[in-house]
């Protein structure tokens, strides 16, 4: 079996799409506003991460230098538009900001 149906296979990457837009779907039942601005963001934001990880899977599998070197650039691009992302949800939510400090300060004392 080849590594991209491996990786399809074992996650569940070919329904990403689909339950995006559900979810989507769902924050119409939201009022409008900050709560729904910043679901908007996570959403947007999680989508970013699933592209990055397709995209570098996707340059995994190939041979070609050239389909691998795009495929890489274009996800090092969404990377920059998840920071973009995130810069927004921490304008957005006080709690962002300083959950995400609370949570690398704990990275750093498991790991030193």
């Amino acid at each position: 079996m080849s590594k991209f149906k491996n990786f399809l296979n074992e996650s569940k990457n070919p329904q990403v799409l689909n339950e995006l837009f559900v979810e989507l779907g769902s924050l119409k039942d939201v009022k409008m506003g900050n709560d729904r601005d910043k679901q908007i963001l996570r959403l947007a934001h999680s989508a970013e991460f699933d592209a990055t990880n397709l995209y570098e899977a996707m340059a995994e599998m190939t041979l070609d230098s050239d389909i691998k070197d795009v495929l890489l650039d274009i996800a090092q691009e969404e990377k920059v538009h998840a920071g973009e992302l995130r810069y927004l949800l921490k304008m957005k939510d006080d709690e962002e900001d300083s959950s995400s400090e609370q949570g690398e300060n704990e990275a750093e004392d498991l790991i030193g």
